[in-house]
């Protein structure tokens, strides 16, 4: 549950790996549809297939941080975020 306005001064871009067998996604998608009903400026990207993180072949699906960070609409994005403190 999102309290009331805790993210609402905050950007939110969710990453997520739809063939992830560690966190399921459905927990991100959750949360993402909990942020736009509270008003949170939130984005939500599912990856078709995401890699296992380095050194864990295992956990297939759950690096798509390593996707997220070669994007280079991630630091366009954050790079129009400022602190509003």
């Amino acid at each position: 549950r999102i309290a009331e306005g805790a993210l609402k001064e905050v950007p939110v871009w969710c990453f997520h790996g739809s063939n992830d067998v560690v966190v399921p996604p459905k927990g991100s998608t959750q949360m993402v549809n909990a942020c736009k009903k509270a008003g949170v400026d939130v984005k939500y990207t599912l990856y078709a297939h995401s890699p296992a993180p380095p050194g864990y072949g295992s956990y297939t699906g759950h690096a798509s941080w390593m996707q997220a960070y070669t994007d280079e609409a991630l630091w366009d994005w954050l790079l129009t975020k400022k602190s509003k403190t």
